[in-house]
């Protein structure tokens, strides 16, 4: 564009922010989460950790672009919003004494589901807010989705962490709204 659409520009990066911050709570609570919830080590969640990275790296390159072009970069990161938005409150549901193969079963759908969600936000906003630059301002929008990235992953973990201390599902809810 000739013109820098800054307030969407804006409107993205707060989305960023808030998407970021909310995938850090997978970050700072889910070894905690997985001990408390089935009794897990450290060596079980980087079993976890691998396997969601094997899902995402799989996602990526076999159906993300096809999936964005289907349905177009915002709707692609609106789903994964929705699809992460489901992850968490999934996670919030899953608590002892439940029977563990229940328990298992919402975990990991929730585990997929937050893969896929993270995979299809993040693959979005740069793309979409370079579409909103022009070229002049293109090393500012830029910017402004690093930043907003990188601010969600600063405060997310002391956020999600506190929360965590207050009541186990608590982050999760959170990070669902």
């Amino acid at each position: 564009p000739e013109a820098t659409r800054w307030r969407v520009v804006v409107v993205v990066g707060l989305g960023s922010f808030l998407s970021n911050t909310a995938s850090s709570c997978l970050m700072t609570c889910q070894a905690l989460w997985l001990k408390e919830v089935f009794g897990w080590t450290s060596l079980h969640f980087g079993f976890v950790m691998m396997a969601t990275s094997v899902l995402g790296l799989t996602l990526r390159t076999l159906a993300y672009d096809w999936l964005q072009r289907k349905l177009g970069l915002m709707r692609c990161a609106s789903f994964g919003a929705l699809l992460s938005t489901a992850a968490y409150t999934g996670y919030s549901l899953v608590r002892r004494p439940a029977g563990f193969e229940w328990r298992f079963a919402l975990f990991a759908a929730s585990a997929a589901c937050g893969t896929t969600g993270m995979i299809l936000t993040s693959g979005s906003v740069a793309p979409f807010l370079s579409r909103l630059s022009s070229k002049e301002a293109m090393g500012r929008v830029m910017a402004v989705a690093s930043v907003t990235a990188s601010a969600g992953r600063v405060i997310g973990p002391p956020l999600y962490g506190r929360l965590y201390v207050v009541e186990q599902p608590l982050p999760y809810r959170v990070a669902a709204a």
